[in-house]
């Protein structure tokens, strides 16, 4: 409880949970030496795109959801649950303006816009919590990774 915020309610009501399932804090398990994942150590490295790449992605790969019909579904099986606003379910990418098209009638183009808006950002806490966490790891920025597949099977097997 010392290390999270009081302004930081997600991360308490995960702590509270924790406590509640397990009967142990989120730092007892932290502190507990584990064996590691691998056995053998492992390649680090670190895939970084452009920005601009990135972004175009990510509203693709909004537009691909909706034309696949899967987003549409999805609000509708989480409207049938009555969810309280405060779920983390609701807090997905994308939920609350499809919500707000199905709900209040909110423009489907403005809500697409403002939906890929907020991916974008999300992507970009992502790229910057990497940058700080891993920095060390060596960072392979073509946006085209197919292409360039030779310099990343040659950096880790030389490893």
């Amino acid at each position: 409880a010392e290390r999270l915020h009081p302004n930081d309610p997600q991360r308490i009501l995960r702590g509270l949970e924790v406590v509640e399932a397990t009967g142990r804090t989120l730092s007892d398990w932290q502190g507990d030496a584990q064996n590691p994942l691998l056995s053998e150590p492992a390649t680090c490295l670190m895939l970084a795109p452009a920005r601009d790449w990135l972004y175009a992605r990510c509203d693709a790969r909004f537009q691909t959801m909706l034309a696949d019909g899967a987003a549409q579904a999805e609000i509708a099986a989480l409207s049938a649950l009555y969810l309280p606003p405060q779920a983390m379910a609701l807090k997905a990418l994308g939920v609350a303006e499809l919500q707000a098209v199905a709900d209040d009638g909110m423009d489907v183009e403005a809500a697409i816009a403002q939906a890929q808006m907020h991916t974008r950002r999300y992507a970009k806490r992502q790229m910057t919590w990497f940058r700080n966490q891993m920095s060390d790891w060596p960072r392979f920025t073509e946006q085209d990774y197919e292409d360039n597949f030779a310099n990343i099977f040659s950096f880790i097997s030389k490893k």
